[in-house]
């Protein structure tokens, strides 16, 4: 009889201001679950000063789960991007970074 695999939780947290810069911007998330991994679910939080972004969704279906990893490739691609763009524009410019 096989031992049934739980839920591993995540919870990462990272500052995204450069040390030395006085905002708390950063990025939280996290996967947890119940006991019988019934109530499976993720969150992302993304805060910088006074300003909040937060997405969430349950992981307990097929549907959920490929929608939750289509918001995090989605995040990812954008983010990839618009950092390309600004190195891109600071180059033009001979700006250093």
């Amino acid at each position: 009889m096989s031992k049934k695999k739980h839920v591993k939780p995540f919870n990462k947290r990272n500052f995204l201001n450069l040390e030395g810069k006085e905002s708390n911007a950063l990025i939280s998330t996290l996967v947890t679950a119940d006991v019988d991994d019934a109530n499976w679910k993720y969150q992302i939080t993304i805060a910088d000063c006074n300003d909040n972004v937060e997405l969430h969704g349950s992981l307990g279906n097929k549907n959920s789960r490929k929608n939750a990893l289509h918001k995090v490739d989605t995040l990812i691609s954008n983010l990839s991007k618009l950092r390309d763009h600004l190195v891109s524009e600071f180059e033009k410019k001979g700006l250093k970074y």
